[in-house]
């Protein structure tokens, strides 16, 4: 079979996860909120495999490795899931119509998370990689998959053993797939810029804002524009699929590593549509772009936050919804300043890897043009009517003061240490 028709088909199966409706229609969202855990004593990484049995109390299920290994505790509410590092905790809320909403869900769950790290030893920290442990295979929780992919990628795998997102998913239409992919792709350093965290890792300064974007790059030398951006804008769906397709395929549907070839190459001895669609999504998954359109949730995932300050703890979750309500809006204002999206897309490149590097002392891509997307933000989610616009806040402050939150952990470690690290970003 021709790599055009696996296109087509896939393409076709997957706008269907998506809703048929108006562009007025009301999104919901969900977050996934990853945290890294440390121990109090000594600012390492702390095995949350500990915490499982104060987190089941009151638990629906438990999930669970073919092996044994418990993965994940569910709860009406919020999943408490084990993330690839052993120090790392992921809260997923159930879908919420509002972010008041799946707040409350959030914010409930981490009560539970930071009781349970308490009696533990342990703190629960709003940052965006562990600061003290460097990724490593002792860190690698002993998933099936995750010592496939090591296999797979080498080195480059072990940074996501020590890396903590602060990712959202917004509903989104079919007709939406395409432009809002590619708008919100190309405002990831927006978000990074606003939003990076990761300023200090194994022990010293990271010399960058993000080092969980500057690790994730490692994945990028034998396999480039898999993580963040992508390298270009998308024309059509099917183009997206295309493109995804031609990555090299890291692992098969039954999780065994895969050392050649991309998803054309494998598909070649699957017929069944429904097994193609499957390696398709298995596939995809393990493409780290930063704005993803997900078919199983019919949702667009925003990935580039890091895990935000306590105190801030929404800010990077309104952002992201700010800008997929705003795409449209934001998309005009891109073709007024830059001649649209895929003009526009070089220079962004250039612009993620300033901010990556120094946050909000980075130049903007023209004068006013992050206050620009906060204001397109502000009144997308004041146009839904429900006060969301008050958690984007302390992103006005942030902007104000030229320093995101990388930038303030950087001094804080610069003059009191690793411990002054922990108390400036422990959850409470």
């Amino acid at each position: 079979m021709s790599g055009s028709y696996f296109v087509g088909s896939i393409a076709k199966r997957f706008r269907s996860g998506f809703e048929v409706g108006a562009r007025n229609q009301w999104r919901t969202i969900g977050r996934e909120a990853e945290h890294p855990i440390v121990c109090e004593s000594t600012g390492e990484s702390f095995d949350i495999r500990k915490l499982w049995p104060y987190l089941k109390q009151g638990s629906t299920a438990v999930d669970c490795e073919p092996c044994g290994l418990e993965v994940a505790v569910r709860t009406p509410h919020y999943d408490f899931t084990a993330e690839v590092g052993t120090g790392l905790m992921e809260i997923v809320t159930q879908p919420g119509n509002t972010l008041q909403e799946v707040e409350e869900k959030y914010e409930s769950g981490m009560v539970r998370l930071i009781a349970a790290a308490k009696e533990e030893g342990a703190l629960v920290l709003g940052y965006g990689i562990q600061p003290l442990s460097a990724g490593s295979d002792a860190l690698m929780m002993p998933k099936q998959r995750y010592h496939a992919l090591r296999q797979v990628l080498g080195g480059a795998w072990l940074p996501f053993t020590v890396t903590a997102a602060d990712q959202v998913h917004v509903s989104i239409l079919q007709s939406e797939i395409l432009p809002l992919t590619n708008v919100c792709n190309l405002l990831a350093p927006v978000v990074v810029a606003l939003c990076g965290n990761s300023s200090v890792y194994a022990g010293q300064q990271a010399g960058v804002c993000s080092a969980r974007m500057s690790l994730m790059a490692d994945t990028q030398r034998d396999h480039p524009h898999r993580h963040a951006m992508p390298g270009r804008a998308h024309s059509s769906l099917e183009d997206m699929v295309s493109t995804l397709a031609s990555h090299k395929m890291l692992l098969a549907p039954s999780h065994a590593p895969l050392i050649n070839g991309n998803l054309f190459d494998y598909l070649q001895d699957v017929s069944c549509e429904d097994a193609q669609m499957e390696a398709f999504l298995m596939h995809e998954h393990y493409v780290w772009h930063s704005a993803r359109p997900r078919s199983k949730q019919g949702t667009l995932e925003m990935r580039a936050a890091c895990q935000q300050p306590w105190s801030q703890r929404h800010a990077a979750a309104a952002l992201n919804v700010g800008l997929v309500c705003a795409a449209e809006q934001l998309e005009e204002i891109i073709e007024a300043q830059f001649g649209g999206v895929e003009r526009a897309w070089p220079k962004f490149q250039e612009y993620l890897s300033q901010v990556v590097q120094h946050g909000l002392a980075a130049d903007e891509p023209c004068e006013g043009f992050l206050l620009g997307v906060l204001e397109a933000c502000a009144e997308s989610l004041q146009a839904r009517g429900k006060g969301e616009d008050e958690f984007l806040q302390p992103l006005w402050e942030r902007l104000r003061k030229r320093s995101n939150p990388a930038q303030d952990v950087a001094l804080v470690f610069e003059e009191g240490g690793i411990k002054a690290l922990m108390r400036h970003t422990i959850c409470q």
